[in-house]
């Protein structure tokens, strides 16, 4: 499609989507309809001038902002990586240059292991002990809901405690 055509049929229709396709890739009849436009002029005098911030407001935001990272996920990434270094060296000094003696490692994990899966049993006992006892499960509930509310109506509302003379 021709500009003059295009531009005739916008002044016409504004709904014509063919000129309206040829508007969004033609950047000089979207110019002359822009300085046609009444409401873009009068939005053009409206906006105030630019105003310079003043040099010294750059530092100080920049002295106040601290990032927002997650201080707890860094420290915990940080100590996660220490911790499989130490586990690291340690398989290497126990282990040395000799793969035959990582079989011995194995009685050390299987110890281990075995101490999880008992602390693991202990919870599952006392999960299967809640679940068949539903009345202690729903009074465990209500405690952790009231304990819950309790702390919710003193963070929203702390108490106005007077001194006592």
């Amino acid at each position: 499609m021709r500009c003059d055509e295009a531009r005739r049929r916008l002044a016409a229709n504004d709904r014509d989507t063919a000129a309206s396709r040829h508007l969004e890739t033609c950047a000089v009849c979207f110019a002359v309809l822009e300085t046609s436009d009444p409401l873009a002029g009068a939005l053009r005098a409206a906006r105030p001038a630019d105003a310079e911030a003043p040099e010294r407001l750059a530092h100080a935001v920049l002295a106040r902002w601290r990032p927002r990272r997650a201080r707890a996920a860094t420290a915990l990434t940080a100590a996660l990586a220490a911790t499989a270094l130490v586990i690291a060296a340690a398989v290497e000094l126990l282990v040395g240059v000799e793969p035959a003696r990582l079989g011995d490692l194995t009685g050390s994990l299987v110890v281990l292991l075995d101490g999880l899966a008992g602390i693991l049993g202990a919870l599952l006992e006392v999960r299967s002990a809640l679940f068949g006892a539903p009345a202690v499960l729903t009074a465990f509930a209500a405690v952790t809901v009231a304990a819950c509310a309790l702390w919710l109506r003193l963070a929203l509302r702390p108490p106005a405690w007077r001194w006592v003379r």
